[in-house]
């Protein structure tokens, strides 16, 4: 690369296409988009090669500004927020865009905005809210203080048990947006030609002294050594998870209470010391 591809909406750095979202579903196989221009982008997405493809232009009113947007958990159903409503879209179905079904709306007559969307670890998805986009700092109430939930994602229409202003910020405020997490911690593609993390993957030490494998890896790692070395095992943030000396021969490390991640190995052998990266998945 870098690769360049021109495919979906026309998307302005002027105010209005320059604010929204892009997400990406849990298994990296789709990204949607919106910004108060009236775009709702969905496509596929091929996380190997980082192409674009299938087109879907739900944005059926684009003189709607839409802030906000989620996957669920399945990749089942998409959500986008709008000015003062919630609308949910179900991906499986041979129309996605006739497939729209509208959440909620604000009945408050005061200018209510719902926003930015993220997905949590707790399977549900939590939305940012805001009064008005001109900056009044001095407000704090329900909206502002609170996010809105939607606590089954996965399920169809009002099932998703969507609930404004139900997560209370601990009495600080949220303003419009939330931080965008993608998955980064999505495992091996496998079959794919061109990702480097392929499941199989062995590394190999030394002119095969020693061998670690598989990486990435889910649960057992395992070691062979043809003499003597000792295997230090670490997270992150340089924390000693294991530590032993072996003579040779083959052995296993269980990573299963361990959360998905990076780590690191360090061998050291006679007369070498190497470290190397192991990836959780």
């Amino acid at each position: 690369g870098p690769f360049l591809q021109s495919t979906g909406s026309f998307y302005s750095t002027s105010y209005g296409g320059n604010w929204g979202e892009m997400e990406a579903s849990v298994d990296g196989d789709r990204i949607a988009a919106t910004n108060l221009w009236g775009v709702i982008d969905l496509f596929d997405f091929d996380r190997c090669i980082g192409m674009l493809s299938n087109w879907s232009d739900l944005g059926y009113n684009h003189f709607i500004e839409y802030s906000g947007c989620a996957f669920s958990p399945k990749g089942n159903r998409l959500y986008v927020s709008q000015d003062d409503s919630l609308f949910q879209f179900d991906i499986t179905a041979t129309d996605i865009s006739a497939s729209r079904q509208l959440i909620w709306a604000n009945n408050n007559p005061n200018a209510i905005y719902m926003c930015q969307c993220q997905l949590a670890p707790d399977g549900k998805i939590y939305i940012a809210n805001a009064h008005t986009f001109g900056w009044p700092d001095t407000i704090f109430d329900t909206i502002n203080m609170n996010l809105s939930v939607i606590n089954f994602p996965n399920s169809i229409g009002v099932a998703c048990d969507f609930q404004p202003y139900s997560f209370f910020l601990g009495g600080k405020r949220s303003y419009a947006s939330l931080p965008n997490m993608p998955n980064y911690n999505l495992g091996a593609l496998e079959g794919s030609p061109c990702d480097t993390l392929s499941g199989n993957g062995k590394i190999e030490i030394k002119n095969g002294e020693c061998e670690i494998w598989p990486n990435p890896v889910s649960d057992i790692l395992n070691f062979e050594l043809s003499s003597e070395a000792i295997i230090e095992f670490y997270d992150i943030k340089g924390q000693l998870l294991f530590k032993r000396k072996f003579i040779g021969g083959k052995f296993t490390f269980d990573l299963s209470k361990y959360n998905a991640g990076v780590y690191f190995v360090k061998i050291a052998g006679n007369d070498f010391i190497k470290v190397e990266k192991v990836i959780k998945y």
